[in-house]
């Protein structure tokens, strides 16, 4: 792991880690109130560096731990309702404090969205309030054990790529109606590791297709957009859906896609953190005005405003303890997808939660897990299509970030994967692969369920999603595993009890 802003730790040889912009791998990103997924990149910024990289949402509020003060404040703003708009409302709090007066909303859902009461921009941190809004199925809560279907895309040699996009699509049409809880994307571009290069597009067509079903991207990758303009679509679709988006936010780790986007690699870091805070405030307030090194962007408001508050539903998959004590002094979770030792993320998520309790006064909240799955009833048939399916993901893996090019011991940032090419030469192909399907869900439906119910004891994750075609997988194998997955393995995990947290 990195140690400090560049260094590098001693890792156990085993850690063959696939980057962090896996889907949703180590973002750099910032999950805010409903479950959105960002990216806090291993490298991003130093904690502590620069004004707001301590707490680059920080709108003015009293603390979480002050209770008192955040009642009385939360009691001063109730008092407007009804009254005229004051002159210093944005546009995110006439938005909602029209909807509020307006609109019929459930008494269980959120407290910022229950009672009537108006919504200001500068709204109490509630961490453990994972409500998104309103949708048409009622109010999404996180404390239930919850789990999605992700579909990626993934090309393959003579496969045209309309037969790949037809087949997964064919999969997350049937999510809803199998009982999933959520659907998720990725973006990657240029290669066929996964052929989704906007995430939200793709969203915003489920959110058409579906009337419950929780929308979330693993990821965004910021470097690349104008944080404007991504802003903006988010706002849309989490209109358009009922306040449904799970927002990821990430920093990447192709090389390929940056010299595409003609963007420094060596920048990703500083450029996600600087994007990341400005899209962020935008969606709590509704107004963007940032002037920075990288984003210079005039006063402007985000239209439709902001449905709801993004705190809370934003998530950053980890790869460093630098990563999650950064994740923790943002106030975000932690998406975790298994690429190396448990005891290692074990360790990292206390350090985590440690942070996060004394950085915002409350518990962070539960990680998001997410696993490679391949399910068969015959133990043998598992164990061999689990291992060829799994491991020709990772193969992709290995040829989209060229990890064994040897360019990142010499790009600024992404150091730490000098290392990981050192550990493939060192130990080969075969055993990294070997390593990183063995830390993934596969083999009969108890086998997969006994499964996620030992990483759920180790991390407290009350989310799965589950990716059930990949490399290459026959369209009706795919079919098959979902099936199995969804009728064998998800009736028994939403029958647990939520997992507690650490």
């Amino acid at each position: 792991m990195e140690d400090g802003d560049g260094g590098v730790d001693p890792v156990d040889e085993r850690q063959l880690l696939v980057e962090e912009h896996e889907l949703g791998v180590d973002l750099a990103g910032e999950p805010h109130r409903g479950a959105a997924v960002a990216r806090l990149g291993d490298d991003v910024v130093p904690a502590g560096a620069g004004e707001e990289a301590h707490d680059p949402l920080a709108i003015g509020q009293p603390r979480s731990g002050d209770e008192g003060a955040q009642r009385a404040w939360t009691d001063d703003l109730v008092e407007h309702r009804g009254q005229p708009t004051p002159e210093s409302a944005t546009p995110v709090d006439v938005a909602r404090t029209q909807r509020a007066s307006t609109a019929s909303i459930p008494a269980q859902c959120s407290s910022r969205l229950s009672t009537g009461r108006p919504l200001p921009s500068r709204m109490p941190w509630a961490v453990k309030d994972f409500g998104v809004g309103p949708t048409a199925a009622g109010p999404v809560d996180f404390r239930s054990v919850d789990v999605g279907l992700s579909v990626i895309f993934q090309g393959s040699v003579g496969r045209p790529d309309r037969e790949v996009y037809g087949a997964d699509l064919a999969l997350a049409h049937q999510a809803e109606d199998l009982g999933f809880d959520s659907i998720w994307g990725v973006e990657h571009h240029f290669t066929d590791y996964t052929m989704c290069p906007d995430v939200l597009q793709f969203l915003a067509y489920m959110a058409g297709r579906t009337s419950r079903l929780r929308l979330g991207s693993m990821v965004v990758v910021l470097p690349w957009h104008d944080p404007m303009r991504v802003a903006e679509q988010i706002a849309m679709l989490d209109n358009l859906s009922g306040g449904r988006v799970i927002l990821g936010l990430g920093r990447g780790l192709g090389r390929v896609e940056f010299e595409g986007f003609r963007v420094p690699m060596e920048e990703s870091r500083e450029r996600f953190v600087e994007t990341a805070q400005v899209v962020l405030r935008g969606l709590e307030e509704g107004v963007i005005e940032h002037e920075g090194r990288h984003v210079r962007q005039p006063r402007r408001e985000l239209r439709p405003a902001p449905f709801a508050s993004f705190r809370g539903r934003t998530y950053a998959a980890a790869v460093s303890p630098e990563s999650s004590r950064i994740m923790a002094e943002l106030g975000i979770g932690i998406l975790i997808i298994p690429q190396k030792p448990w005891e290692d993320v074990v360790t990292e998520l206390d350090a985590y939660r440690t942070v996060f309790r004394e950085v915002n006064g409350v518990e962070a909240p539960p990680p998001v897990g997410v696993a490679w799955v391949f399910c068969d009833r015959d133990p043998a048939r598992a164990e061999e299509l689990g291992h060829r399916y799994i491991g020709g993901y990772y193969h992709s893996v290995l040829r989209h970030y060229e990890i064994a090019a040897g360019h990142f011991a010499g790009t600024r940032g992404y150091e730490y994967y000098g290392r990981l090419t050192r550990s493939l030469e060192r130990h080969g192909t075969d055993d990294s692969v070997r390593f990183f399907t063995d830390l993934q869900v596969y083999g009969t439906p108890q086998q997969c369920l006994d499964r996620i119910h030992d990483i759920r004891g180790l991390i407290g994750n009350e989310h799965v999603v589950a990716v059930c075609s990949y490399a290459g997988m026959p369209p009706e194998e795919a079919e098959r595993n979902l099936h199995l997955f969804a009728s064998d393995v998800m009736p028994a995990l939403k029958a647990v009890p939520a997992a507690a947290r650490r």
